[in-house]
């Protein structure tokens, strides 16, 4: 359990230095561009409602944990743990963005793309550094 719990606290923490980099340096303007009439944003900057905004990332490290992790041998290489990551990415954001695109008017294409291929690399992402935790400290 104290094991599982360290787990889930390491992709969470990775998610959200990730996810804070990429949407609040690297592509800050693109999502508020692409958001301009959708998202909570004021005097430029996101303000989304934090609760919920921890429990999806809560929600996202424990895909990992639960879903990717236990499909993979301990001592199993990066590329595979990358690529299960990848997949379990390509497949939440891509439910997210795709049901997004497909009921709301004005979700923009490019957005959906994008997001989805940033799901997919960040899941991937973490899931390589929780798998090094794993393999290291627990």
């Amino acid at each position: 359990m104290i094991d599982t719990l360290k787990l889930v606290c390491t992709a969470l923490l990775s998610f959200l230095i990730m996810d804070y980099v990429w949407l609040n340096v690297i592509a800050k303007n693109f999502y508020i561009n692409q958001l301009a009439s959708l998202g909570r944003i004021e005097n430029g900057q996101f303000r989304p409602i934090l609760w919920a905004a921890f429990l999806v990332y809560v929600l996202l490290a424990l895909g990992i944990v639960y879903f990717v992790l236990p499909s993979i041998a301990v001592d199993e290489n990066l590329l595979s743990v990358f690529m299960r990551g990848a997949f379990l990415g390509l497949v939440i954001y891509g439910v997210y963005d795709l049901t997004n695109l497909s009921t709301l008017k004005n979700w923009p294409l490019v957005l959906a793309g994008a997001d989805i291929l940033w799901g997919s690399f960040a899941t991937a992402a973490v899931s390589v550094l929780t798998q090094i935790v794993r393999t290291r400290f627990t």
